[in-house]
């Protein structure tokens, strides 16, 4: 994870950004791959298939989930995505969804 101090007025121009990327990125190879972890993934289990998605630091209690028509729309606290569903999944069914870990796993069928 890196971090970032908060900037006392907007980060705007190039200057600023190589100075703000330098703070933030320091040693490391601004192009390297700093995750290996899938955010989104889709497994099958007998018949159904499921989604997965990475939320690391959510809560069970923060997560709203709904469908419309080929997109899932996932709510986590004030933040709403939709998300445009794989041709696999369009015409199947939500059948549920848990937590495992950090990862919200949602059942079609």
């Amino acid at each position: 994870m890196l971090e970032a101090e908060l900037a006392n007025e907007e980060v705007v121009g190039m200057p600023a950004l190589s100075i703000f990327a330098k703070h933030l990125y320091g040693d490391t190879d601004v192009a390297a791959r700093l995750s290996h972890t899938e955010p989104f993934t889709v497994d099958a289990e007998g018949d159904a298939l499921l989604l997965s998605v990475q939320l690391p630091f959510t809560d069970q209690s923060d997560v709203q989930l709904g469908r419309t028509g080929d997109e899932l729309v996932l709510t986590v606290g004030p933040h709403r995505r939709a998300l445009m569903l794989p041709d696999s999944l369009v015409r199947r069914d939500v059948a549920g969804a848990r937590f495992v870990d950090d990862r919200l796993v949602v059942e079609f069928v």
